[in-house]
């Protein structure tokens, strides 16, 4: 009996043991591929104003005033400091500024400046510091006939401009109460940093001095500044043009004029150099001429005498101007347009499918110049003012949009830029 039992505990065993052979690992192999990703790219077009001449003037900077305010960004802190957000961010004003700092009427529109509109109760304590910075666009020659920097703060500051360090006081305790003025080697120093053609930066480090065991109140912080510069190679005989003129580093166009003349003569010439660049895709390009209104404003006796007696200005009519492939100092280079009048001026292809220039590349910058008239040019391209019934163009005036629009040009070959009419706003489509 007891022989049949362990037969058959032996006849399980060997069972057990062929079913754990039959469930063995065989050889196998797993690849993943992770974080599989597909991105838009984009075409983002900036435009800049690099050159604007007006009857042979160059358009330059006469004169610069940079003082702090909301428009002054915030842009970087030490580890000490409470905020750490995400920089840039604008300054904020200072709701209550201490009753012993500066005076702003002093250095008015100027205003006192924080990251906070009052300074985080744990800044008092701990050498917090915050950077400020104000950028502005200067076109040369540039000759200093005056200059001046007016600055407070609580308590030590930095001055950085273009790079170049021009004052370092941030371990020290300055008086807010008054301005601090520049020694004649800092004066020397920040002069020769200013005279830049393009776009300036001027940083401001700021250092709250620590003080623990005090309030926002007993220990603030804070900062007011105004830069003053006027050019005296700036000319008495186009003061006009070069105080409306207006030339800008490479951006997105807001409020920025190519254009701004308010007493036109004939034989008055003018001008102007445009760069278009087009981020990471290839991208055609076209030019629009919209919202074009010719003004009559007033009819005097020499338009009437002239036969103008229509509601229309003339200005239009009169007005030539031609365009050209250019390089960065404006060498003229092929034709872009023919001489056309203003009010004629519609859409102006810069390249597309039918056009024998290629696309702009990705990354990189073209240039377009435009020259205008009063009057016709001549066959030798000077400005000719002598035109039949040029007076009826007395007091009127010409106003347009000149529109940029670009799209990809890859999987869309067949491009063309579309005709466009009066008051029409261009967003390019696929074809």
């Amino acid at each position: 009996m007891n022989k049949r039992i362990l037969l058959s505990l032996g006849t399980l065993i060997v069972t057990g043991a062929m079913v754990a052979g039959g469930t063995g690992a065989f050889f196998s192999d797993t690849e993943t591929s992770t974080g599989n990703v597909f991105t838009a790219g984009e075409v983002d077009l900036k435009v800049n104003h690099t050159q604007q001449t007006y009857n042979g003037v160059d358009c330059q900077t006469c004169g610069v005033s940079v003082y702090s305010s909301t428009d002054t960004q915030v842009v970087g802190a030490n580890s000490a400091a409470v905020y750490q957000g995400s920089f840039p961010v604008d300054a904020a004003l200072i709701t209550n500024p201490n009753r012993n700092w500066l005076d702003e009427s002093t250095v008015a529109p100027a205003e006192w400046i924080w990251v906070t509109p009052i300074v985080d109760p744990a800044d008092v304590n701990n050498d917090a510091e915050y950077t400020f910075e104000d950028t502005f666009f200067l076109q040369g020659p540039i000759a200093l006939a005056a200059f001046n920097l007016s600055l407070a703060a609580d308590n030590g500051y930095k001055v950085v401009v273009n790079g170049d360090t021009i004052v370092d006081e941030l371990e020290t305790e300055r008086n807010f109460n008054s301005l601090n003025p520049l020694t004649s080697g800092q004066q020397a120093l920040f002069e020769a940093a200013l005279i830049q053609n393009g776009l300036n930066t001027i940083e401001i480090t700021v250092r709250n001095k620590a003080v623990p065991g005090t309030n926002q109140n007993s220990n603030p912080a804070g900062l007011i500044y105004k830069i003053d510069f006027t050019n005296g190679d700036c000319e008495a005989g186009v003061a006009d043009f070069q105080q409306k003129c207006q030339l800008w580093a490479e951006k997105d166009l807001e409020t920025e004029t190519f254009f701004n003349f308010s007493d036109i003569k004939p034989q008055d010439t003018g001008s102007n150099v445009i760069s278009l660049n087009v981020t990471s895709n290839d991208a055609f390009a076209c030019l629009n001429v919209v919202n074009k209104e010719d003004n009559e404003n007033t009819i005097n006796n020499p338009e009437e005498n002239s036969g103008d007696d229509t509601p229309e200005g003339e200005m239009g009519s009169y007005l030539t101007v031609k365009g050209y492939y250019s390089d960065v100092n404006g060498t003229q280079g092929d034709e872009l347009f023919v001489p056309t009048f203003a009010k004629d001026l519609g859409t102006i292809v810069f390249a597309d499918s039918n056009s024998s220039r290629g696309p702009i590349l990705g990354n990189t910058t073209e240039y377009i110049k435009l020259e205008w008239c009063m009057g016709n040019f001549d066959s030798d391209g000077i400005c000719d003012g002598n035109v039949p019934n040029i007076n009826q163009t007395q007091t009127d005036s010409f106003v347009a949009d000149l529109q940029f629009s670009v799209i990809q040009s890859r999987n869309n070959e067949a491009y063309e830029c579309p005709n466009v009419a009066d008051d029409e706003d261009i967003t390019p489509a696929p074809q």
